[in-house]
């Protein structure tokens, strides 16, 4: 373990207290620096008194109501059902948020363990920064300072990443299937939170899968998931689609060609780009990393993939159609940068090639990579009507330090960057939104 100078120390300690104060002072002025959470937190509120005034049975039977004063969410009831048992301030609206606002500390704890197992050799301080660096993100702070839904499935990926790892870990066989049980535990429960986080189940059992351990781990491990799965199959059943059959209705989710979004594919990877870029600065072979991208006929196939989008997005994709509602950072830039649609797009297709790129250079020392970050685009042509930055944020620090599998060389000037880089983010969303 490198051990650090007294400076490096010093600057460390000066961020965490920026980042503590930030968050303290967050709470207290009740920021809403993702935009929605106060429209969001109404919602919240209703559900929250649906959930509390009905039996476990009915409560679950009122999220296929069609009435947005009985349920509407777009998410699985995880968070009402965790809620409803274990927080006693769900009638006080201040004091529900002051607990939501301190549950979510557990997430960079969490990350915190995981980093600690995942990057043995590397100093505790680099490794508390980056589990602190969440914080920073508008999404994680509105969500714990108004009590929504986003982060307790965001608490479950992390102490399910913790799992994962530990389970990975050497370890004796009997703590082996400790792990592997919690892991299938805190893994499929994501789902039952957000459907979307079905990327961790399903990433962690292809690992499993394609890892040298034992048989009897994989079909423990399959069997697990679809026990796991039967619930989920109810819900499906009972709102005649994978989210809350309210929102379906309001949202016209429908699974045909005809529904998809080939747009957001471009979008989404620009989000991506957004949050990959200051960490590859971290990578250890990000030179050899950006000549091995052309080199393969895998890598010229995709992006052969990738150019169809985009010609489709310029020739035929009008922008006047395009939500007013999220798309992200740079579809934000592009229209305060430029009036003129034309600009907007040359603008939006330089990002989309650079975040395809930049997504190359990550899947260069994997194909899992590619296969969980390709995961996002995938997903968005199903989302409807708007694509919002927080179905990826905080979710993707996850994927970044700990699913990915990248060898990330830590310094003071890299974190220095990447927490001007984030800080410099929450600014600008603070003054857009306000």
């Amino acid at each position: 373990m490198n051990e650090l100078s007294y400076k490096e120390k010093l600057i460390y300690l000066v961020i965490f207290a920026l980042i503590t104060v930030s968050y303290v002072i967050g709470f207290a002025m009740q920021e809403n620096s993702a935009g929605g959470a106060l429209v969001d937190f109404e919602n919240t509120k209703r559900n929250l008194f649906t959930f509390d005034n009905n039996n476990f049975l009915n409560a679950i039977k009122s999220t296929a109501s069609l009435d947005p004063q009985v349920f509407q969410s777009t998410r699985a009831p995880g968070f009402y059902v965790f809620n409803k048992y274990l927080n006693p301030f769900t009638h006080d609206p201040r004091l529900h948020q002051l607990f939501s606002t301190i549950v979510s500390l557990l997430i960079p704890l969490f990350l915190f363990l995981g980093l600690k197992i995942k990057f043995k050799e590397v100093n505790i301080y680099h490794l508390a920064f980056f589990s602190t660096i969440i914080i920073l993100s508008p999404y994680f702070r509105s969500t714990a300072f108004w009590g929504n839904e986003e982060n307790f499935g965001i608490l479950i990926v992390a102490i399910s990443s913790y799992f994962y790892l530990k389970y990975f870990e050497r370890n004796s066989v009997f703590n082996e299937w400790i792990y592997l049980f919690a892991l299938g535990i805190f893994s499929s429960l994501t789902v039952y939170c957000d459907q979307k986080l079905i990327i961790i189940p399903f990433f962690t059992y292809l690992t499993i899968l394609f890892s040298n351990k034992g048989n009897k781990n994989k079909l423990f491990i399959t069997f697990f998931y679809i026990v796991a799965a039967i619930p989920f199959i109810f819900l499906i059943k009972l709102w005649g689609n994978i989210v809350p059959t309210g929102d379906a209705s309001r949202r016209v989710i429908k699974f045909s060609l005809d529904n998809l979004n080939f747009h957001y594919f471009l979008y989404s990877l620009s989000i991506i780009g957004f949050y990959l870029f200051p960490f590859f600065f971290l990578l250890n072979n990000k030179i050899k990393n950006i000549f091995l991208i052309f080199k393969t006929k895998e890598n010229l196939f995709l992006t052969f993939i990738f150019f169809l989008f985009l010609f489709y997005f310029v020739l035929f994709y009008d922008l006047k159609n395009f939500s007013y509602l999220g798309g992200g950072i740079f579809d934000k830039a592009s229209k305060l940068l430029f009036q003129n649609l034309f600009l907007q797009k040359i603008f939006l297709s330089i990002v989309f090639i650079f975040s395809w790129l930049v997504v190359l250079i990550f899947k260069a020392n994997s194909r899992f990579n590619f296969l969980i970050l390709i995961f996002f685009p995938i997903f968005s042509l199903l989302i409807s009507p708007a694509l919002f930055q927080e179905y990826f944020d905080p979710l993707i620090f996850f994927i970044i330090l700990i699913y990915l599998k990248n060898r990330y060389l830590f310094n003071i000037k890299t974190s220095l960057f990447i927490f001007l880089y984030f800080l410099f983010f929450l600014f600008s969303i603070i003054i857009f939104y306000y």
